[in-house]
């Protein structure tokens, strides 16, 4: 057999070997609007996320192979009570996701016999500035709405305890404290789809490699609400009629993969004049075993060294968050080692006498507004760290927000192993588009590591997004059967592959 047959035979058979490769499933289940999606985690355990009042997350570890809809007997790692992001809009606070206008206060007047008819019904302080009863909440509470001056642009007053008066009359109350109008959001559709093509049916548990969840969704115009609620009295309000007009629409396309991974392919479009728009596409609540692990470390690459408050912080290197962390910041540009280039992904690894688990939110380096080729030209700020320890990443700002200006971009929200493994502050990774997409980051020395990576990569073509100088990918070209070999100068380096 001469040498160029022996090499054809052994591509032939390379090839069809890597064809029989069977790539990782998951499992997921249904009922109505709330999805279970069950994948691999650990040799021994099972994560099963729960999603469900839009986009809301649970995580649960289950033994191998459990019954998905006994996730419930598992361990509740992460409690979803509110991870469907909100965005920041200027003159108004954070609208859509969970949230509704918080402009609205509840008034406290013990036994104030007031009922439906009074709804509508409008309030004023000493200037003539207008509140407008929104809710009969219950016999000693009404919420009150600020009226807008204009659309867009509202000039809400926030009332605190400035005296109020019903025509001409004051209105004893004891309190105001702020709430929330909601809903705040009209959902359009929510639909469900196996590998992005067949629906997913309901009450029914289906294997399958990946299955998407596409929600459309208006966040309403307050201003609309508090008119029509004042050009109506005594009608109880619909807050998410179909002819209220909306400030923004979300389309977004949730991805759950294998290896608890969501990617999200987002578009967010103005629909109404607005002076600022700033997403966060993404947030993590910091609870459960999250929150009560001894050991709690937070990463985010391509930042300087900061001072915040007088206290240094390098998280860059492995930030020990403290027990009780007295924090409000916002990384700018200036805070980045490029001000083009700022952070793509910020991870948190948790645990008690080891590390147990971790949870990586970022945004694509290739594809949407957040690719690196732009240059980070709307993301003036990439961070807000708050004393509750929450994950605010930001993604983009829009400023003026003029109807009919979109903003496309895929994030994801992914759950590892850091055993999986221990040469790895993390190791990650997902599809996003057509490709695979591989996220490693290191802070020890490496020499010729051979970094495992699922069979059915095998022979994938790699492209390096990105690196630090101090890594070296030994492997050329395609993805070995074994995965890939690099090594780590010093104690620090990442690398981001793209395998297609």
């Amino acid at each position: 057999m001469n040498t160029q047959l022996a090499f054809l035979l052994a591509s032939f058979f390379l090839t069809a070997a890597l064809s029989a490769v069977k790539a990782e499933q998951i499992t997921v289940y249904r009922d109505g609007n709330t999805l279970l999606v069950q994948s691999a985690f650990t040799q021994s355990q099972d994560m099963v996320l729960k999603y469900d009042r839009i986009a809301n997350e649970a995580a649960f570890l289950v033994p191998k192979q459990s019954a998905i809809q006994d996730y419930a007997k598992g361990t509740l790692i992460h409690r979803g009570g509110d991870d469907y992001p909100a965005s920041a809009v200027t003159g108004y606070g954070y609208l859509g996701g969970n949230h509704g206008s918080s402009s609205a206060r509840k008034l406290e007047i013990p036994d104030h016999g007031m009922t439906q008819k009074d709804i509508g019904a409008k309030l004023t302080d000493a200037s003539g500035f207008a509140w407008v009863i929104v809710a009969m909440m219950d016999k000693d509470n009404v919420m009150i709405h600020p009226a807008s001056k204009k659309a867009g642009f509202p000039q809400f007053k926030h009332h605190k305890d400035e005296p109020l008066f019903r025509e001409g009359k004051p209105v004893l109350f004891k309190s105001s404290t702020m709430t929330q109008l909601i809903p705040g959001s009209r959902v359009n559709s929510i639909e469900f789809f196996v590998d992005g093509k067949a629906p997913l049916p309901d009450k029914t548990v289906v294997s399958c490699g990946a299955v998407d969840m596409v929600i459309d969704v208006d966040a309403i115009l307050p201003d609309a609400v508090v008119e029509r609620i004042a050009n109506e009295p005594g009608k109880t309000p619909d807050l998410v009629a179909k002819d209220l007009p909306a400030m923004f629409n979300l389309h977004a396309v949730y991805s759950f993969q294998p290896s608890a991974a969501c990617v999200i392919s987002a578009k967010y479009t103005i629909k109404h004049a607005i002076a600022g728009f700033t997403l966060h596409g993404l947030t993590f609540g910091w609870n459960s075993l999250f929150e009560s692990a001894k050991n709690q470390e937070f990463y985010i690459p391509k930042l300087k060294p900061l001072t915040i408050e007088g206290v240094p912080y390098n998280f860059s290197e492995i930030y020990r968050m403290p027990e009780v962390w007295k924090i409000n910041h916002t990384l700018s540009r200036s805070d980045c080692l490029n001000p083009e280039d700022p952070p793509d992904r910020f991870i948190r690894i948790v645990g008690n006498e080891r590390r147990e688990y971790g949870i990586a939110l970022g945004c694509s380096l290739f594809a949407g507004a957040t690719a690196k080729e732009n240059k980070a030209v709307d993301r003036p700020n990439s961070y807000f760290f708050w004393n509750t320890k929450k994950m605010y990443p930001l993604f983009a700002t829009i400023v003026p927000a003029e109807p009919g200006t979109t903003k496309e971009m895929i994030l994801y929200r992914q759950y590892f192993d850091p055993n999986r493994e221990p040469a790895a502050t993390s190791l990650y990774y997902h599809k996003q588009k057509t490709s695979q997409v591989v996220y490693f980051d290191c802070h020890q020395p490496l020499q010729n590591k051979t970094i495992s990576l699922p069979k059915e990569f095998s022979g994938k073509t790699i492209s390096v997004i990105e690196k630090t100088p101090s890594v070296t990918l030994h492997t050329s070209e395609t993805v070995s059967v074994d995965g890939v070999r690099l090594s780590v100068e010093g104690n620090y380096g990442y690398i981001v592959l793209k395998l297609d």
